[in-house]
């Protein structure tokens, strides 16, 4: 079970890295990590499998 004192980290920054002709966003965490945004992984994720119609 999760303590009730833990928090949840929060966005602090968001950015976007352009990779070939698609662009993804990155969030950056109050803990310092660095996470991809739901959408943009899809997105990345369709464009290595080859469907690049999906945009």
């Amino acid at each position: 079970m999760n303590n009730q004192n833990e928090q949840l980290p929060t966005v602090i920054n968001s950015g976007t890295i352009n990779i070939d002709n698609i662009q993804i966003t990155v969030h950056t965490l109050d803990n310092g990590q660095r996470v991809i945004d739901e959408n943009s992984m899809r997105i990345f994720l369709n464009w290595l499998g080859g469907d690049n119609n999906e945009q």
